[in-house]
């Protein structure tokens, strides 16, 4: 995993959860793999069952309308012992929502706090997926982890006191910060251009993909709630501003 979290410690257990989906193209095997390894706890949003079955993960829980599971995915969540979740019809929900409101009522019932980690889970509907991410990191002062295969994003929360901190595999890589929340204030540290106490608009990116330049950077929120992502390609913004020259 690129980058890292600190975050303030509650002496709460914790549950790492993981939800897998299949939009808007299913995650590596070798990925859901290794994410399933470090996971109490595995959910599988509606294509995201595929995924599981294909990467030989098992299913605790199967959510979504189940228009997109194969024959093939349900039986292999049922031969799980999947506890399987169908929409409410009077509410309207995206399989991600659904999924964090189970995941969140599951460590309720332990007497535990989730860490969420969920793969290939940003489709169509991107602002009401953000949305719900960032709904439940405020509630639980949490910052939720999306990996996927061309790259790694947290949502940093004022309240867990977080930040993301570069590592040496991070340097040269783009790194993009999107506010999850009105009023959100970033600022940013060992970067190609420093931007302190920088006002980001909702759902909307800094303007420029920021190029982390040492291994100890940072990026942390005073106000709000923000979406920073890092890239697996080294960024190449870099090289076209300079062939304009």
């Amino acid at each position: 995993m690129f980058g890292q979290h600190n975050t303030q410690q509650s002496g709460v257990p914790q549950m790492r959860a993981l939800i897998v989906g299949g939009s808007p193209k299913k995650p590596s095997v070798e990925l859901v793999q290794a994410l399933a390894m470090q996971s109490h706890y595995i959910v599988a949003a509606d294509a995201g069952a595929k995924a599981c079955y294909e990467s030989k993960v098992r299913i605790d829980a199967l959510v979504g309308d189940l228009d997109s599971v194969s024959t093939e995915a349900l039986e292999y969540a049922k031969s799980c012992g999947a506890l399987i979740l169908k929409y409410d019809e009077h509410k309207d929900e995206t399989d991600l929502e659904l999924a964090l409101r189970h995941v969140k009522d599951v460590a309720k019932a332990r007497g535990e706090k989730p860490y969420l980690v969920c793969t290939g889970i940003l489709g169509g509907r991107l602002d009401h997926e953000l949305a719900a991410l960032g709904s439940i990191a405020h509630e639980y002062m949490l910052e939720p982890c999306i990996e996927e295969d061309s790259m790694t994003a947290y949502i940093l929360h004022e309240d867990a006191r977080s930040r993301f901190v570069a590592t040496s595999r991070d340097i040269g890589r783009t790194l993009s910060v999107i506010a999850l929340a009105e009023n959100t204030v970033v600022s940013e540290n060992g970067m190609e251009w420093n931007l302190q106490n920088r006002h980001v608009e909702l759902l909307s990116d800094l303007g420029v993909s920021n190029i982390v330049n040492q291994s100890g950077a940072y990026v942390e929120v005073s106000s709000g709630i923000a979406l920073v992502t890092v890239l697996r390609e080294a960024i190449k913004k870099q090289l076209h501003k300079l062939r304009n020259y």
